[in-house]
């Protein structure tokens, strides 16, 4: 289009690009030839290409499918267990844990109140018991 030079008297087209690619006829597409239309194209743009596989391949498939398959959920199923009882043993973990604060705690407080009583007069003592 760079090379387009119009003509002398003026006959030729006013657009450079009608000047190089002619005349545009109706329904053809431009830079595809003549006789390519938008049906044409869009048969081949839209067919879908089906392809054959042999039953032996897609047996082969869906039984390495299947053994996947089957793999991840006896995995699924060793995951839930152990998860299981790893959370029993937290759970017996714990209730060690509480008991044990609980006594401490008991102690704790009877040892504080042990010594408050005996810093305490004996008549204070008295009419607090009673």
């Amino acid at each position: 289009m760079k090379n387009y030079t119009p003509h002398e008297d003026g006959s030729g087209p006013k657009d450079p690009y009608f000047g190089v690619m002619d005349k545009e006829y109706i329904g053809c597409r431009p830079l595809y030839g003549r006789g390519v239309t938008d049906k044409v194209l869009h048969k081949v743009v839209s067919s879908s290409v089906n392809y054959v596989v042999p039953d032996e391949v897609m047996d082969a498939l869906r039984a390495d499918f299947q053994n996947e398959k089957t793999k991840i959920v006896d995995m699924r199923k060793e995951l839930e267990a152990d998860y299981e009882r790893k959370k029993g043993e937290l759970e017996a973990k714990y209730e060690k844990k509480m008991e044990k604060f609980d006594k401490t705690k008991n102690k704790m407080v009877q040892d504080v109140l042990e010594k408050l009583i005996s810093k305490l007069p004996t008549n204070v003592v008295r009419e607090f018991l009673t």
